[in-house]
């Protein structure tokens, strides 16, 4: 601009700026027939909602940051449910500026008009339904299919009540709605059954819908069951069988049959199984027939059973425990075996049985003084004191060898202590034979007094645990206790005998062993091994 100032006068000028603005327009394209409906944004200014070809334009100052992106309508769901491509060009001229990117797409104002265009795929997952029969009729069979709007590849599924089953496979669009169905090849089949529907994603099992129609997610495809429940089968102990079960008890179980469906359902006589449990006798007047009334004989169901629509039937099985209960024997254990075509449920019952009470009771069988190298003999009672147990063969408990004596032997029974075993030795004894109530077991075990007796031994005091618990002091079989018990701890049974002197034989009246005889001869070896023993124990004590 130029001006020509006049000769003494002045001019005044005024410069004013107008920010260039461009125009910015975002139109939606939706690639096939897709009915989604969206909101278009350009520059942060909404367009009307529509589907295909749905605009937003305005005008947006040059070089100011802006941009566009999407939002979808009441009607169409989520923008998650595509996977969306955004691009943006000069009109007319592409070459010379394009943006791409997802929605939002920002960028900065050019000096030129720019049109862009958000382009939305549908995202497309598998859809699979599946079968489960729980009880029912078998070759009872149901086809299964997926439908929908935007439901593509479809195909059908059948299954077979005690067959088969083909799946119903499908693809769905995310967000579109899809119906699982499943129709019984015979129509009244259907009321029989009680039906449920569960659909997960497959990607991590979540919960898509317990009912159909569902939308499919737009993040993972789907399975779906249809599960039919028929007869289920329930066994309990009938009441008024007490527990634990004793030997010659009767024991009754009921067997529930219950039908959720709208029809009575007859399942025939020899439909169900049972099998007499082990230590019992099937004892008859119930609703089976056994091949034998013995352990481990098959039965099955009398007579037909009607179990009424809606509603349950009972059937009683009974069996009458051994008596006496086999050795080692602490449960029954009865299993039913449900018709074809039904659900066990809790078919299994466990009943524990009366457990034998086995004590020990020590005592000397002789209370007369002895002296050194003469034995000391203890009786061990072991006895059971369940009415019609048996404890099995192989009871164990602890005995501790004496102080001021050796072990010599051991009958009716056998020890982890071998002859010669040194005084405080703690020793495992197993009772040979099974323990009957009512006849108990007498263990007979044999010390030996050291010759001499050492000064302060005024007994042989033994002590005998009551089960396999060390007494106080003692820990492992086969060693010496570190504190060897001196008195009779709770729950041992101890016994002692009398000793005379306190030094070697003969004194007190007592007569020295003859070591020409063969018994003497055993005897004094006996005591030579003990000493041996004691006194190599007492070398290793001390070189620790």
């Amino acid at each position: 601009m130029t001006a020509t100032l006049p000769s003494g006068g002045s001019l005044t000028c005024a410069l004013t700026n107008t920010r260039r603005s461009r125009t910015l327009t975002v139109t939606k394209a939706l690639v096939g027939t897709d009915p989604g409906q969206f909101i278009m944004f350009a520059g942060g200014i909404p367009g009307a909602p529509g589907g295909n070809g749905a605009t937003s334009s305005t005008t947006v100052y040059v070089g100011q940051p802006t941009g566009v992106y999407e939002a979808g309508s009441p009607d169409s769901g989520s923008v998650a449910n595509y996977s969306v491509v955004t691009r943006c060009i000069r009109p007319n001229l592409p070459g010379s500026f394009e943006v791409t990117g997802g929605s939002p797409l920002e960028f900065n104002m050019p000096n030129h008009a720019v049109d862009c265009t958000i382009t939305n795929t549908r995202k497309t997952f598998g859809v699979t339904l599946t079968k489960a029969w729980r009880g029912g009729k078998t070759n009872d069979v149901a086809n299964l299919t997926i439908s929908g709007d935007m439901v593509t590849s479809a195909n059908a599924g059948t299954s077979t009540n005690g067959g088969t089953t083909t799946d119903a496979t499908a693809t769905a669009a995310a967000g579109s709605s899809v119906t699982v169905t499943e129709a019984f090849a015979n129509a009244t089949a259907k009321a029989r059954y009680t039906t449920t529907l569960s659909c997960v994603k497959t990607s991590d099992g979540s919960t898509v819908a317990f009912a159909s129609p569902f939308t499919m997610p737009s993040d993972s495809a789907v399975k779906c069951t249809v599960t039919n429940v028929g007869v289920t089968v329930k066994k309990a102990l009938a009441t008024g069988t007490t527990t634990p079960v004793v030997p010659g008890q009767n024991v009754t179980y009921d067997i529930t049959l219950t039908n959720p469906g709208m029809d009575d359902i007859l399942i025939q006589a020899g439909s169900i199984g049972e099998t007499v449990p082990v230590s019992t006798t099937h004892v008859g007047g119930d609703a089976f027939t056994c091949t034998a009334a013995t352990a481990g004989s098959s039965c099955s169901n009398t007579a037909d059973v009607i179990v009424p629509a809606g509603g349950s039937t009972t059937l009683k099985f009974t069996v009458v425990v051994d008596s006496p209960l086999g050795a080692g024997v602490t449960s029954i254990v009865n299993k039913v075996i449900a018709p074809p075509g039904s659900e066990c449920i809790d078919c299994e019952v466990t009943t524990t049985t009366k457990t034998p009470a086995v004590t020990v009771a020590k005592a000397a069988a002789s209370t007369t003084p002895i002296g050194g190298g003469q034995a000391a003999v203890f009786n061990l009672t072991v006895t059971n004191t369940a009415a019609a147990t048996t404890a099995a063969a192989g009871y164990t408990f602890y005995e501790v060898v004496p102080q001021g004596s050796i072990y010599t032997s051991i009958s009716n029974g056998s020890t982890t202590c071998a002859p010669g075993a040194v005084a405080g030795m703690l020793c495992t004894i197993t009772v040979t034979n099974p323990i009957v109530h009512g006849t108990p077991q007498v263990v007979v075990i044999t010390f030996t007094a050291v010759n001499p007796l050492p000064a302060g031994i005024t007994q042989i005091f033994n002590v005998a645990t009551q089960t396999d618990t060390p007494p106080p002091g003692c820990s492992v079989s086969g060693e010496i206790c570190t504190t060897p018990p001196t008195t009779c701890p709770t729950g041992a049974s101890c016994a002692s005998i009398p000793t005379t002197g306190g030094g070697g034989g003969g004194q007190q009246g007592i007569a020295p062993i003859p070591t020409t005889s063969p018994e003497g001869l055993a005897a004094l070896a006996l005591m030579v091994l003990g000493a041996a023993g004691y006194a190599a124990h007492r070398q290793r004590r001390g070189r620790k």
